[in-house]
C-alpha cells in the first residue's frame, strides 16, 4: 500500500510541477537546430552577388554572413548564405517574408530561419537568434533610387 501511495503522489508532482519549471517558451518546430543532409557540391557560380559580400567585416573562419536584398516593390527578399571569404554558399530567390519564418537551407550544416518585420530583418541559425540590435557588425545600403535595400549580417557557422 505504501509503494502505490508513493507512485500517486509522485505523479501527481509530476503533472503540477514538473511542466512550471520549463519557463521558456519553446522555438517552433521549424527554428529547431536540424542538422540537414545537403549536396554540398550545389553550384552557386551562376548567381550574382555583386557587391553584396564584404570580407571586411570578418576574417575570422568561424564567421558566415547572411546577405539579403530587398524589393521595396514587391517586398520580396532574396537570401544569400556567404563563408568569410565571400563564397556563396546557399542562396534562396526573392519570398515574402514579411512577418512569416522562411526555412532557407545552404551549404552549411543547420538552416537558417529569416524573417522580416517591417523591412527588419531576425533570423536563427543553430538555435542562436540573431538581428539588427544584437549584431554589433551589421552593414545596410539603399541599392538604387528604387528604394531596394541590401543588408550583410555576420553570424557564426
Amino acid at each position: 500500500m505504501h509503494s502505490s501511495l508513493t507512485k500517486f503522489l509522485f505523479t501527481l508532482l509530476s503533472l503540477t510541477l514538473l511542466p512550471g519549471l520549463g519557463t521558456a517558451k519553446p522555438l517552433p518546430t521549424a527554428l529547431a537546430a536540424t542538422p540537414l543532409s545537403l549536396n554540398s557540391r550545389q553550384d552557386f557560380s551562376a548567381i550574382y552577388t555583386g557587391d553584396l559580400c564584404d570580407s571586411n567585416l570578418s576574417s575570422d573562419p568561424g564567421t558566415c554572413f547572411l546577405g539579403t536584398y530587398l524589393n521595396s516593390n514587391s517586398y520580396e527578399v532574396a537570401l544569400y548564405a556567404f563563408r568569410n571569404n565571400c563564397e556563396l554558399i546557399g542562396y534562396s530567390p526573392g519570398k515574402d517574408i514579411e512577418q512569416h519564418w522562411y526555412s532557407f537551407d545552404s551549404q552549411l550544416p543547420y538552416s537558417i530561419v529569416v524573417r522580416t518585420e517591417d523591412a527588419l530583418i531576425s533570423f536563427w541559425y543553430a538555435g542562436r537568434f540573431y538581428d539588427r540590435s544584437g549584431a554589433t557588425q551589421f552593414k545596410c545600403w539603399e541599392e538604387n533610387d528604387f528604394m531596394d535595400s541590401a543588408c550583410l549580417f555576420p553570424f557564426s557557422c
